[in-house]
């Protein structure tokens, strides 16, 4: 942020242990942490396992796909993407879908910087991306609102190759991308 020469300030964190109201509606079942745009807080989901597992890489990239939200947030893209104008649900999702796979993306990004400094290896990054292979629109429910596991686990990887946001642009990228 301070390359870019943009303002920042920190989000605030919530942890809660079960379901509960964030952002003005009820925590979902499969929703394991959440990004309230107007508050500017991550809420997350402490559960047995992550109390058990703490080092888990799986729960560093749930914490960084929702401070990638906050970087949106602060950097004007989140405002950005609430201005566009739709004319359809299809579009509608198509641009929510370009915003959570940039997290993603970006995500990856944050991981590739830290991976090595947490002595993760390259099996712990395998189990990750299969993870994501099992976690799209078509494997969750809920609607078409984060991408084919597809297209998650590509733009995850793309920013850990990349290891820079600059390869996070899904603004640009073609409809089958972000599907």
């Amino acid at each position: 942020m301070k390359k870019a020469r943009l303002p920042f300030e920190k989000p605030s964190v919530r942890f809660i242990t079960g379901p509960t109201r964030a952002c003005g509606s009820d925590w979902a079942d499969y929703v394991v942490g959440l990004y309230c745009i107007d508050k500017r807080e991550m809420t997350v989901m402490i559960d047995d396992y992550s109390i058990q597992k703490p080092d888990d890489p799986d729960i560093l990239h749930t914490l960084a796909h929702e401070y990638a939200h906050h970087v949106q947030n602060v950097t004007g893209i989140m405002g950005s993407f609430r201005r566009l104008k739709v004319r359809t649900e299809a579009q509608a999702l198509e641009q929510l879908r370009r915003l959570e796979l940039q997290a993603e993306c970006l995500s990856g990004a944050f991981l590739a910087s830290v991976w090595a400094s947490q002595e993760y290896t390259t099996e712990q990054w395998e189990e990750l991306l299969d993870g994501a292979r099992h976690n799209g629109d078509e494997e969750i429910g809920g609607g078409r609102t984060h991408g084919t596991s597809k297209n998650q686990m590509a733009w995850l990887k793309r920013g850990f190759d990349s290891a820079s946001p600059s390869a996070c642009n899904t603004w640009t990228a073609p409809a089958s991308r972000v599907a």
